[in-house]
């Protein structure tokens, strides 16, 4: 009975996709990907981060390991549980486009935050801590699109 339940749900979903056009799903998957990737800790987001903590917070180099260990976490350990739970749980019946919507959304806003954090070492770390638990979720579910 679940596998006929699964069969239906396939054919539902490989129908929906049939009336999208390959290109408008090509441009949203590599948008979802640019926008999720560049930002990571360790590529273009680490630069201003890197900056702010070494010149601006004299950090030493274990509170800069320290920084990008904590704020890496969503990458390494969340982002499997993300997938599962744009794969569980649909919302408004959809898997995945209300899911990246929202986590584009929360994380521009908190991209936008940056400019009301205090400079200093725990809200900052905090702050960045949250976007990359929304860019994870939305790479998580860029990467669902693109299978």
């Amino acid at each position: 009975m679940s596998s006929d339940m699964a069969g239906e749900r396939l054919q539902k979903e490989a129908e929906s996709l049939g009336n999208v056009k390959f290109t408008s799903a090509a441009v949203l998957i590599f948008f979802a990907v640019v926008a999720t990737g560049l930002p990571q800790p360790r590529v273009i987001g680490s630069l201003p981060f890197y900056n702010l903590l070494s010149h601006r917070l004299n950090c030493n180099e274990q509170q800069v390991s320290f920084f990008f260990f904590v704020v890496t976490i969503p990458w390494l350990l969340m982002k499997p549980v993300f997938g599962l739970i744009s794969d569980s749980f649909p919302i408004f019946k959809t898997r995945r486009r209300h899911y990246l919507m929202v986590s584009a959304g929360l994380s521009a806003l908190t991209w936008l935050g940056f400019f009301w954090v205090p400079h200093r070492y725990g809200p900052l770390m905090a702050a960045c801590f949250v976007a990359n638990v929304f860019m994870a979720f939305g790479s998580s579910v860029a990467s669902a699109v693109l299978v």
